[in-house]
């Protein structure tokens, strides 16, 4: 653009003409108020607003779900070993409940037989014992395990 001739000018470079004073230009824009909301804009946000609270309580709802899981599993965990314990102290007790009665038999052949209501007890609470461990359900575990008390109680072997 050219300069008025009145405007003093500095030359820059040597080659082009610049002009040393700044002219005001008036503001001529006005900001203007924004426009209201509409409806549809204020429950959208509403709507976003419950869904954020929605899935927040969601997450806590799971993450307080997971927790009592694992404690669950924990606890199920120490009853599964508690029950394995229990099932090896059985089987030790089947063991010496077999040995008592092969002791038995063999002192009822050299006795000449006169001890066989003791054998057949030894015999019935050992096989009692191992009705215990052969359960498949908790029902039937504790169907055998009181049967098994009773048997090894008649017989005089003490158990728990």
């Amino acid at each position: 653009m050219p300069t008025a001739p009145d405007e003093p000018t500095v030359p820059v470079h040597g080659r082009a003409a610049v002009p040393t004073t700044v002219q005001d230009y008036p503001v001529t824009a006005v900001p203007y108020d924004r426009p209201p909301r509409r409806p549809t804009v204020k429950i959208l946000t509403g709507l976003v607003v419950v869904l954020l609270i929605a899935l927040t309580a969601v997450t806590g709802y799971f993450l307080s779900a997971d927790k009592a899981h694992r404690e669950r599993e924990d606890q199920l965990a120490a009853q599964v070993a508690d029950g394995q314990r229990k099932v090896q102290e059985l089987q030790a007790q089947v063991a010496a409940a077999q040995a008592d009665a092969a002791k038995a038999r063999a002192e009822n052949a050299a006795s000449g037989g006169t001890d066989t209501g003791k054998v057949e007890q030894l015999t019935s609470c050992s096989d009692a014992l191992k009705s215990v461990l052969s359960a498949r359900s908790g029902a039937d575990f504790s169907k055998a395990y009181k049967a098994m008390q009773e048997l090894c109680k008649i017989a005089g072997i003490p158990l728990f």
